[in-house]
């Protein structure tokens, strides 16, 4: 397995962390193209949680994938540094889909809590200027294959995770104005959405 660590800084400013795991091809598999998913960690955009980061990473190598894990801005960073910083993800591994034997159409990604709202951003925004701009030539380049959200972050409304919006946008509600609708994802989601495979438990009361 290659194992290395990766700064990207699509801003020139604020940088991530993407902690690559790829796989070696075997005697038995010389030629292998494998999915990629790049797992991104909750903690409410305060910070990023180690236990859904590199542990979640292993399972996927366990089903035969490359896995990535993306160390993304918190605050004070507000939206859309950590958008910008995942579809800089994305790309890049679009870009060394040939050197890594990544299936540039196997691109996902797996997001929990606050880490699941900025997977379902890119999924959501990705065909926009300010996402893509500086980062790729085309929107498709930064589009994720596939979602999958692990107790995501969605709604700012009436039982979205107040803190986690609070540490997005760098303020509260009350003076965010429109700001935290348009990051409400529920009500921007539409026909550019990649799949998405969404689950949550029941007794989960924090989001």
């Amino acid at each position: 397995m290659v194992y290395e660590k990766i700064r990207i800084c699509p801003d020139g400013a604020e940088s991530a962390v993407l902690t690559c795991m790829r796989k070696d091809n075997t005697q038995g598999k010389p030629d292998a193209v494998r999915k990629a998913v790049i797992v991104c960690p909750g903690g409410g955009y305060e910070f990023c949680s180690s236990r859904e980061a590199e542990p979640v990473a292993f399972q996927f190598l366990a089903m035969d994938c490359h896995a990535f894990v993306l160390e993304y801005s918190v605050a004070p960073a507000a939206f859309p540094t950590a958008l910008r910083q995942l579809a800089a993800a994305v790309a890049l591994l679009r870009e060394k889909a040939g050197e890594w034997r990544i299936d540039p159409e196997g691109i996902y990604l797996c997001g929990f809590s606050a880490g699941g709202h900025l997977a379902a951003s890119l999924g959501t925004f990705w065909p926009q200027e300010f996402v893509w701009k500086g980062i790729a030539l085309q929107g498709d380049r930064v589009r994720p294959d596939g979602l999958i959200l692990s107790y995501p972050v969605i709604s700012s409304g009436e039982y979205g995770h107040q803190g986690s919006f609070e540490h997005l946008t760098g303020c509260k509600k009350e003076e965010a104005g429109t700001a935290w609708d348009a990051l409400s994802l529920e009500k921007q989601a539409g026909p550019q959405v990649p799949p998405v495979f969404l689950w949550h438990t029941y007794t989960d009361g924090t989001v």
